[in-house]
């Protein structure tokens, strides 16, 4: 059995096989891409790769709650294949988010791409979202102000500046990549990671991330007062994580006082 407000260092295929069913309320992840990069741990350049997706798809859609929702992050040139591959298993589409992207990942194509996206779905169409969960105090007047509890999905993503948009699966909203030193080559930016947990979880919630990284978003989750699992099988990136929750439960503690 799985704990919660646990991070786990190992394989998160095996590690997602000792949770039970309809437990998690939300998944937000980044795997890795088949774009012929080798990660430490993780050479994609494989034939297998997107049965490899799938299988771990399978056991999200198994421990996700009725009224759960997960968020994949892709690089853009995967974005058809792996939503169709959600849609296979039986995840129901619900938005795509746009993430800025100055400093592209994949270091072989000169020809790099400004953005990557984040696939946002759920395992039914009775969801939980909670469209009013946060206001964005740098939203100003005029375009960007909060809309009310019949907007769409995508209304509340919108951070820098709007994408233009031909129907409803295109991106609607741009989120800029943190600034600064990052030890994780694809480092997610917390604001993005605070939204997705905010409208999809209520306190108490179990929020689980597959490859966790340095922990973006188990800290995240922490700070929130939502429950978290974290796995990740690079020893190096657990340790950085472990470190970031161990800071992360000191701030969430002050903030209890307070």
């Amino acid at each position: 059995m799985i704990d919660t407000n646990k991070i786990y260092c190992g394989d998160s295929l095996d590690l997602i096989k000792h949770i039970d069913e309809n437990h998690i309320k939300c998944i937000f992840t980044d795997p890795p891409y088949n774009i012929g990069y080798k990660y430490k741990t993780y050479d994609d350049n494989k034939s297998d790769y997107w049965e490899w997706s799938e299988r771990w798809l399978k056991e999200c859609y198994r421990i996700l709650c009725d009224d759960g929702s997960i968020f994949v992050k892709q690089f853009n040139r995967n974005l058809l294949t792996f939503s169709n591959i959600m849609l296979k298993v039986g995840f129901k589409e619900r938005n795509i988010i746009i993430w800025k992207n100055s400093s592209q990942a994949n270091p072989q194509n000169s020809f790099l791409k400004e953005y990557e996206v984040i696939i946002f779905m759920s395992k039914s169409d009775n969801n939980y979202f909670n469209i009013l969960g946060m206001k964005d105090p740098r939203r100003k007047d005029g375009w960007g102000e909060d809309r009310d509890a019949v907007g769409r999905y995508g209304d509340l993503w919108d951070n820098v500046k709007r994408v233009t948009a031909g129907n409803q699966i295109h991106p609607e909203g741009i989120y800029e990549k943190n600034s600064g030193k990052k030890i994780h080559s694809c480092q997610m930016p917390q604001e993005l990671v605070k939204r997705a947990i905010l409208h999809t979880t209520q306190k108490g919630d179990i929020v689980l991330d597959l490859f966790n990284g340095i922990g973006t978003t188990t800290t995240q989750t922490n700070l929130l007062g939502r429950k978290y699992i974290g796995f990740e099988i690079d020893e190096t990136y657990n340790l950085h994580a472990q470190k970031r929750m161990e800071k992360s439960d000191k701030e969430e503690k002050q903030c209890t006082l307070i």
